[in-house]
């Protein structure tokens, strides 16, 4: 039996037996594991804030031997996200950032990446402004990192990047613009050239650092809502939170 330690990201969790937790976390080390925590509910000493989805923590932890998850003997709380609970649209945003990356991510896989960016993404939702943005943003990097993201350099028929809309072949991962896209395809969504160019400066600069006032919202949620629905199609999923943002 080997003692390890890590930091984990709680994607989920729910109470089990009369004293017990049990949850589905993301470690940098480990990727997604199932971990139990016994007699955490009974525990005057541990915080039972750990059991929070979007709390993260460093842990110490073990497995028996054909056992399918990890007991956790001791952690530290590293933080739990607090203003969720009082913002209703911020919790539709949370619960639909931790289902997507629970659906994308796989069991006893390294995915560092991914780890890190969810970690951080979280952490800004808990204080950033336009929810929105920031899920468009996230989506958009995981889209690149699972290398699926087409080129948004310039239409790859004519070369053109100064049309007004274009649409995006994820199968052939190329931008083609509203002119050389076919007929029979000029109905399917098009993004305008603001958002396009919003995307790529997303893909190049961190969060923070991006112009949000060249794309509107409503063209922000028609987009995310789009990239949403591929998702689904690519890893076969369903995110069964979209809704909560996609309500209206």
């Amino acid at each position: 039996m080997q003692i390890q330690k890590t930091e984990i990201l709680v994607l989920s969790s729910k109470n089990s037996d009369e004293n017990d937790v049990t949850c589905t976390a993301l470690s940098p080390e480990f990727g997604k594991i199932n971990l139990i925590f016994k007699g955490l509910l009974k525990s005057k000493r541990r915080s039972i804030c750990i059991r929070d989805p979007g709390s993260v923590a460093e842990i110490i932890f073990y497995r028996k031997e054909s056992k399918s998850f990890f007991y956790i003997s001791d952690f530290v709380l590293i933080s739990t996200p607090e203003k969720v609970r009082n913002n209703v649209e911020l919790y539709y945003y949370h619960c639909f950032l931790l289902e997507l990356i629970s659906k994308i991510t796989t069991e006893n896989t390294k995915n560092s990446f991914i780890y890190n960016i969810s970690k951080k993404v979280l952490a800004i939702l808990e204080t950033e402004k336009d929810s929105l943005m920031l899920v468009l943003f996230f989506v958009l990097h995981v889209l690149q990192h699972n290398g699926i993201m087409p080129d948004l350099s310039q239409c790859e028929v004519c070369g053109s990047s100064s049309a007004s809309h274009y649409n995006l072949d994820f199968n052939g991962k190329s931008l083609i613009c509203r002119e050389c896209t076919p007929s029979y395809n000029r109905d399917n969504f098009s993004f305008s050239s603001n958002t396009v160019t919003f995307m790529n400066n997303s893909l190049k600069t961190k969060y923070s650092a991006n112009d949000f006032s060249i794309i509107s919202r409503l063209e922000a949620e028609k987009s995310l809502f789009y990239l949403v629905l591929f998702l689904e199609d690519y890893f076969h999923i369903i995110i069964n939170s979209k809704d909560f943002i996609f309500k209206k």
